[in-house]
């Protein structure tokens, strides 16, 4: 069973399934670590090549993390 998410209007969680940050609608990943991730089935990193690009990060900061709905 999958949990449902909420998002900001115009974004939707990431597709990988550990991962809670947004992305503008119609973007699948929120980083190209994230897609590696879930792909390899490896959880994301803090640091290192498996882990969210500054940019994203930044993003992230910005958006919010997504959350469940009350």
């Amino acid at each position: 069973m999958s949990r449902l998410w909420v998002s900001a209007p115009g974004y939707q969680k990431c597709a990988n399934p550990v991962c809670l940050h947004q992305v503008r609608n119609g973007v699948r990943y929120c980083c190209q670590s994230c897609d590696l991730a879930h792909a390899g089935n490896y959880e994301i990193h803090n640091a290192g090549p498996l882990a969210h690009s500054q940019a994203c990060m930044q993003l992230y900061l910005d958006r919010g993390p997504v959350r469940e709905p009350e």
